[in-house]
């Protein structure tokens, strides 16, 4: 669906029964490893492909093939994921940008492509997010500058997904969209209504805390 900073391909499978047409179904979109460090979440985009592949036959997997374009994009950045396992396990959270142009990709440069995004970029300033290059949490110099975030835009723009489902593996909760400090909220709020269903039916953390739907 387009390319890393350093060239690299980021991939998506498509799961329709008629993966070669573009026809009048939902688009479901499943997405991980927007930070590349965070290796558990690209198994869950695995583990809902294999679902999705070997009950495509019959009953609920059925259904949702039939009836539901899922597109699942395991690695939406490959290259902090190359970093995590070829370079450095401390680093790989961010993408690889060489942000002050000196000739090499230094510790903890790079951005991270989760706040990356146009909608409210930098709204809470330094708070959730920082304009620090060498920040953990930095943002880019403007927003959807990084070719990562932009195929993931592309892909949306495109097909319009009626939903969106992203893997992270820091928190035991579900972080529900549109809940952000002066934004409207939908009514009804359909996406806490089914993330408050999601948690009723996940397990216990080990550490026997429950899930929770945060803002």
């Amino acid at each position: 669906i387009g390319k890393t900073r350093s060239g690299n391909d980021i991939w998506a499978l498509r799961i329709t029964d008629n993966p070669q047409e573009d026809e009048n179904e939902p688009m479901i979109l499943l997405n991980a490893a927007h930070h590349g460090s965070e290796l558990i979440s690209i198994e869950f985009a695995l583990d809902a492909i294999r679902w999705l592949v070997t009950n495509s036959m019959e009953g609920t997997g059925k259904k949702y093939v039939s009836e539901f374009d899922t597109w699942v994009v395991p690695m939406v950045n490959p290259d902090g994921n190359f970093s995590v396992w070829d370079v450095d396990h401390n680093i790989g959270r961010k993408n690889r940008w060489d942000v002050n142009q000196n000739g090499e990709i230094e510790f903890n440069e790079g951005v991270d492509l989760n706040r990356n995004y146009p909608f409210q970029w930098g709204s809470l300033g330094e708070k959730g997010s920082s304009s620090r290059y060498n920040h953990s949490w930095y943002r880019g110099p403007r927003p959807a500058s990084e070719p990562e975030t932009k195929a993931m835009m592309n892909l949306s723009n495109t097909y319009h997904p009626a939903v969106v489902f992203s893997w992270h593996t820091s928190g035991n909760m579900i972080i529900s969209p549109y809940t952000i400090d002066n934004v409207k909220i939908p009514n009804p709020d359909v996406p806490w209504e089914i993330a408050e269903k999601l948690v009723q039916n996940l397990p216990k953390a080990p550490s026997k805390s429950r899930a929770m739907v945060v803002k």
